[in-house]
């Protein structure tokens, strides 16, 4: 069995390896992100010298590599899963550098290249930039505003100028919450190049997700430390991507461990971690809301209503010292009128199609207060540690499907995380085991196979109909057994 863990970790450092490989071909239309490195320029001439160029960078061609890839990271999954239970059944410890070594050579190679996946950590760049360089409010002022203020001397020196000029989101003020745009502005570098402080936040991501694969490991043993560290949605998202997510996923496994905790300071320690979530972004409160809920059953109702508004204060202070001379929210609430790969995206065109006309904005308030109101029904089934992360992922899951019009694969993570808690028999899992393995699949996949059309609404609504059907019939499926 130890070889079969180190064959798993060997393919799995092979697929990081392919996806790396697949930057250097992949259409520039479609993948604009990559198209003024300097590695891949000299690579297509050397292509095109041998008279290679047209196979390599042919859809076909591109995607078979893609699936290749795809295919060695979840076999390696399995099989190394199936290793370390085995080991684990038999006592033994070794292993766990094993998994650790392995998540950190897979991050390291995604950090060699550009980002190819996704364009966020430019515009993380950007408002670092409004404020740290311009000193702007990026939550009042977007991108496209500070280039035509004063405070660009030429568009051509300015680097907002560079994020403007590729970022369609730059149009808009920022999305993110206070502590976010402060990790941004201290992540951000004045004397390096974009592509340079992208790579800063890089790092960062790959560090926090290193960290919470350790973490993992403490709270719910090595096979779930690996199932989420050596995942490709994780290491394509944290080190290629350079999302936040990986910190939200910290922010979720300090709530789990303070509930296994006894510290004095243990409930005033959630709630500043509850308020540190939601100023990271206001959804994600959705999330770590029900992991809360078993301490606040536990207090008086006194020290619970304390509990409640303490972190009510802190969202409310880090949002007060943001408050321009308009809200705060209006990157938000641009965000929330956008829909693609998810079921709400589908209802929205379906009606469209129907109506000609946009119901989004009577859409996106109706599935708010119905989940919602469903959700608060189901946290009256939340009394410890594993029906706080049931309920959680649960909630999180019609949230996603029904709620939230927008789908990445990054959003997989802080629900990833937290569902590897549970038992792998739950159907709760199961769903959320498809979602890790399909998002990557069929989104960046469907980059790869259809290019800047697997945007349009036809190919969107496909992809998110292959995401979310399969959950929902599971969910589905054992409510029927249960009710029977």
């Amino acid at each position: 069995m130890k070889h079969s863990l180190r064959l798993a970790g060997l393919l799995l450092v092979i697929s990081s390896f392919l996806f790396a490989l697949l930057a250097l071909i992949l259409d520039a239309e479609a993948f604009w992100i990559l198209e003024e490195w300097s590695t891949r320029a000299s690579f297509r001439q050397w292509l095109d010298s041998q008279g290679a160029l047209g196979f390599a960078t042919h859809r076909l061609t591109q995607f078979l590599v893609f699936l290749g890839a795809m295919a060695l990271a979840f076999y390696a999954l399995w099989s190394g899963t199936c290793a370390v239970d085995d080991m684990e059944e038999t006592k033994e410890t070794h292993h766990r550098r094993f998994v650790l070594g392995v998540a950190a050579v897979v991050l390291l190679f995604q950090l060699v290249i550009p980002p190819s996946w996704s364009s966020d950590v430019y515009l993380y760049g950007m408002h670092g930039e409004i404020a740290k360089v311009h000193g702007e409010n990026p939550f009042t002022k977007s991108g496209v505003e500070v280039l035509a203020s004063d405070g660009c001397e030429s568009a051509s020196s300015c680097d907002i100028d560079y994020y403007v000029r590729r970022l369609s989101w730059s149009k808009h003020p920022v999305t993110y919450g206070p502590l976010a745009v402060g990790l941004f502005s201290l992540a951000h570098q004045p004397e390096l190049e974009p592509r340079d402080n992208a790579l800063v936040l890089r790092i960062w991501s790959s560090l926090a997700t290193l960290l919470s694969v350790f973490w993992i490991m403490r709270l719910w043993g090595s096979a779930a430390a690996l199932l989420f560290g050596w995942s490709p949605v994780v290491f394509l998202s944290a080190a290629n991507g350079g999302h936040l997510e990986p910190y939200l996923v910290l922010c979720l496994l300090a709530l789990v461990s303070l509930h296994r905790w006894r510290v004095r300071i243990k409930v005033w320690a959630m709630a500043g971690i509850l308020g540190a979530v939601t100023l990271i972004k206001v959804p994600f409160a959705g999330l770590a809301a029900p992991i809360v809920v078993p301490k606040i059953r536990s207090l008086k109702r006194a020290n619970a209503a304390l509990f409640i508004l303490g972190p009510l204060f802190l969202v409310s202070l880090g949002y007060g010292l943001v408050w321009g001379d308009t809200h705060p929210f209006s990157g938000l609430m641009a965000e929330s009128t956008k829909t693609m790969r998810s079921i709400l995206h589908l209802v929205r065109h379906t009606l469209m199609g129907i109506f000609k006309e946009d119901w989004i904005l009577v859409l996106r308030w109706v599935s708010l207060l119905g989940v919602g109101c469903w959700a608060l029904f189901r946290l009256r089934r939340v009394f410890d540690e594993e029906s706080a992360l049931r309920e959680a992922c649960l909630i999180w899951l019609l949230g996603t499907t029904l709620v939230f019009g927008v789908f990445h694969p990054w959003h997989v993570l802080p629900v990833w995380a937290l569902v590897l808690g549970l038992s792998r028999r739950d159907v709760v899992f199961k769903a959320w085991l498809y979602l890790a393995a399909a998002a990557p699949l069929f989104v960046y996949g469907g980059w790869v196979l259809w290019g800047v059309d697997s945007f349009s609404p036809t190919h969107s609504g496909l992809i998110g109909l292959f995401l979310f059907a399969p959950p929902l019939y599971l969910l589905k499926k054992e409510h029927s057994s249960s009710q029977a």
